[in-house]
């Protein structure tokens, strides 16, 4: 079984990488691959559980059950998503810059339980 299923097949990219230099400018048209950078941000996170552990004796049973939380949030400055998803030059004195906010935890639940029958069915 696969960790991530794709739903869709994305079409091969098919435009060509432009890269323009001048004395004080650098402008690159990425074409189709352009359209990664989203112009607000992109969000992405899960929740996993991990491989649980446990004992059991007679009708008792205690486990350790690992779970981890985490998102991450990536956005880019005005500048420089005009520079990668819109094609302006790159000029001096300009800041380009990306944020990133990511956050993760991990906790542990404590599992116990007893197993005994309800019903006799003779």
């Amino acid at each position: 079984m696969p960790w991530n299923l794709q739903i869709v097949e994305p079409a091969p990219i098919s435009s060509d990488i432009t890269i323009s230099i001048s004395q004080s400018s650098l402008a690159v048209d990425l074409g189709e691959v352009k359209n990664v950078f989203p112009a607000d941000h992109t969000r992405i996170g899960a929740v996993v559980n991990g491989p649980s552990v446990g004992l059991g004796i007679g009708h008792l049973f205690a486990g350790i059950i690992p779970v981890i939380q985490y998102d991450n949030d990536i956005s880019l400055n005005p500048a420089l998503h005009g520079a990668l998803a819109e094609g302006k030059p790159f000029v001096p004195n300009t800041e380009y810059a990306m944020l990133d906010k990511a956050r993760a935890q991990a906790m542990q639940f404590k599992d116990t339980a007893v197993i005994m029958r309800v019903l006799d069915y003779a």
